[in-house]
């Protein structure tokens, strides 16, 4: 462990630890345990920064060594391979994964061991946990969990009170649906306005309209993109027509502003300023994770903005699920460590009430999966639990897209273009449709036309 690199970060943790003595009856004090553990992860000092500290002051008497391994693209069979392999030969004995599609393949290959007998034996309490977290953790292991996840990341709507009250519009309320949002939007738009002065009702941050409607909209409808028996590409289906023409409508009325970042060059922070319309006061509302009230309130991008968030937005199917929920790092045990026990009094204590406590006084940008009392879903003085209101559309979106990456980046380079021409140049629709469907499916044979 490099004591070195994270002595400062150390130091600040201790501050925080001093202040905060917090009585947690489901772990004990660790004063006295020693003995060495193992933990494979992608980057030592991101992992000394956001656990290694807390766990060294929790556990003064261990000894931490942290075992790099890139996980890459699991989706490719060597990479997929040659990671298991680094796993079995290097034993570590935590492992975390950074995503549930990496958890799933580790529960596939029988290198995770199960928690459940751990946690029954403890009498672990699991029930004051965000129980959607838990769920999607346990939809990857037939309905084990083999893994326990401190944070997860979500989004929510938020939006600048300000430009609702100006036009004396009803402020967003939980749990609208994405065609209630476009229309509330189209309500505080200043349409009349010149290009400089304009205000528009949402944005997006950094995209394209193809890409936004794919990641961030049609997920709330809980759609496939690819027909698992097919493999045919379902978006040029009723649904996902009605979705995209809906979206489309709200671009070309100026709701929304039509910017795209040149991904494929180096993006300027003046760039990446500037496309933040909501951040700017230009735009009434927008979708993000508390990763936004750190922008509101860095030193560069210190705003006076008074704004609110309120849910996600929810399909009209199911008002009470959204599709923005992912677990943060999830950690688990592997099946042929010699240290299990150990290893599950670190991964309790990350998972715990005093944990997540500590965090939240630290104004972290993550949301506890440990529920917390009202007053500490309070940052910067706004009230956040929005956050948690809503339960997970447990289908995994990602993985709807494992055929290839080569693929992927192929269909967003379609859409990309043919919705570039449905908007500035009064392409048809279907017309468009059926051009990113030729041209995605031309890069990978498994898919059919």
């Amino acid at each position: 462990m490099k004591i070195g690199r994270v002595l400062l970060i150390g130091m600040a943790i201790c501050l925080v630890l001093s202040s905060c003595k917090i009585a947690d009856s489901s772990i004990g004090n660790h004063d006295s345990v020693s003995g060495k553990i193992k933990i494979l992860y992608n980057d030592e000092l991101t992992f000394m920064q956001e656990y290694g500290g807390f766990i060294i002051s929790e556990f003064p008497n261990i000894d931490i060594e942290i075992i790099e391994a890139k996980s890459g693209n699991l989706r490719n069979t060597t990479i997929r391979e040659q990671f298991v392999r680094t796993i079995n030969e290097q034993r570590p004995d935590i492992i975390i994964s950074n995503n549930l599609d990496i958890y799933s393949m580790l529960i596939q290959e029988g290198v995770l061991f199960s928690l459940q007998q751990k946690i029954r034996k403890d009498n672990y309490d699991v029930t004051s946990m965000h129980q959607g977290i838990l769920d999607l953790i346990r939809s990857k292991g037939d309905s084990e969990l083999y893994g326990l996840a401190p944070f997860f990341t979500n989004q929510a709507i938020f939006y600048n009170k300000d430009i609702f009250n100006k036009y004396g519009v009803p402020h967003p309320k939980d749990n609208m649906t994405w065609p209630e949002i476009f229309s509330l939007a189209e309500r505080v738009s200043s349409n009349n306005s010149t290009a400089t002065d304009r205000v528009y009702g949402f944005n997006f941050l950094h995209s394209s309209p193809f890409i936004n409607t794919m990641y961030t909209v049609a997920p709330a409808y809980n759609l496939r993109v690819i027909n698992p028996d097919t493999k045919e590409l379902n978006i040029g289906s009723k649904r996902w027509k009605e979705i995209f023409t809906e979206v489309i409508g709200a671009y070309k009325k100026n709701v929304i502003p039509n910017t795209i970042i040149n991904t494929n060059n180096k993006i300027t922070k003046e760039e990446l300023q500037a496309a933040d319309f909501f951040l700017r006061g230009k735009s009434a509302m927008t979708l993000d994770s508390l990763n936004l009230i750190t922008r509101m309130n860095s030193s560069d991008n210190k705003s006076n903005l008074d704004w609110a968030v309120v849910t996600a937005p929810v399909g009209p199917e199911n008002l009470e699920q959204a599709a923005y929920y992912f677990p943060s790092s999830i950690f688990s045990i592997f099946q042929n460590s010699s240290n299990k026990d150990l290893s599950w009094e670190i991964i309790k204590y990350l998972n715990s009430r005093k944990f997540a406590k500590i965090n939240s006084k630290l104004n972290s940008s993550q949301l506890s999966t440990r529920l917390l009392d009202d007053k500490d879903n309070i940052r910067f003085g706004k009230d956040i639990s929005s956050f948690y209101k809503l339960t997970p559309i447990l289908s995994d979106y990602s993985s709807l897209y494992d055929i290839s990456t080569d693929f992927v980046k192929v269909l967003n380079q379609a859409g990309q273009e043919e919705f570039d021409k449905v908007l500035n140049e009064g392409k048809l629709l279907d017309v468009a449709i059926q051009n990113i469907i030729q041209k995605s499916a031309s890069a990978n044979p498994s898919i059919k036309k």
